[in-house]
């Protein structure tokens, strides 16, 4: 079998003595990886530390921040936001500026 090819050829020889040819696709060794850009990913942590996911997602739309998927940004979900999936309370005072830009 070449792991370069995208099918596998295999000969089934069936009880009665028929020979059967068949290709079968090969599945891909690994799925390119979908990741979120560093830099979201670090901004994200920051704000987690400060507001509620509602607050991150219009801060991350405003910007024109997409998920890995190319998606806007949504107040659920937040893979790193708080233990309980919530970020503190908003406090619009301690909000960093470049947050906001």
């Amino acid at each position: 079998m070449d792991r370069n090819e995208p099918a596998a050829h295999l000969t089934v020889r069936w009880k009665g003595g028929a020979i059967t040819d068949v290709d079968v696709p090969l599945p891909r060794s690994r799925p390119a990886t979908i990741k979120t850009d560093e830099e979201t990913v670090d901004l994200v942590r920051r704000l987690a530390l400060l507001y509620p996911d509602t607050v991150i997602a219009g801060i991350l739309n405003r910007q024109g921040r997409t998920t890995a998927r190319g998606l806007r940004s949504k107040p659920t979900g937040s893979a790193v936001s708080g233990p309980t999936g919530a970020s503190p309370a908003l406090n619009p005072s301690r909000m960093p500026a470049s947050a906001t830009s």
